[in-house]
């Protein structure tokens, strides 16, 4: 695996959301975000290379932050690194917003934006959908 260095900085998040494969869909936890990119965990099985739609659903916004296109840049034991490519129509600006609203570090115990949040509740089981669906 060749390691690339990051652009920008990833902010710990636990947060729900919905991705979108050509022939599956299903839900995952957020586990780290920058406006570049992020880690999800998912049940949902990826390969490296599969193209996906992402949808973040932030705490205190109405509608979820969609990520039109990302690609899964590598895959270990559930977890996906992926590298976002195109955006909804207001989704980088908000990632941005999100992204330096929110602390890049934190020592010794979760920030508040973690421990708040309602994501432990998403239930990770993939739902296979036929292509055309």
């Amino acid at each position: 695996m060749e390691w690339h260095r990051r652009s920008q900085p990833r902010v710990p998040v636990h947060y729900p959301v919905r991705l979108h494969s050509d022939d599956n869909m299903g839900a995952g936890i957020l586990m780290n975000l920058s406006p570049s990119g992020c880690q999800v965990r998912s049940t949902l099985p990826l390969e490296t290379g599969t193209y996906v739609a992402v949808d973040i659903t932030v705490p205190h916004q109405a509608q979820p932050v969609a990520v039109e296109l990302s690609i899964v840049r590598w895959e270990h034991n559930g977890k996906y690194g992926l590298e976002f490519v195109k955006y909804a129509q207001d989704g980088r600006d908000r990632l941005l917003q999100l992204t330096t609203q929110l602390p890049a570090v934190y020592a010794g115990k979760a920030p508040a934006h973690l421990t708040a949040s309602p994501a432990s509740s998403v239930e990770l089981q993939p739902q296979l959908a036929t292509v055309g669906e």
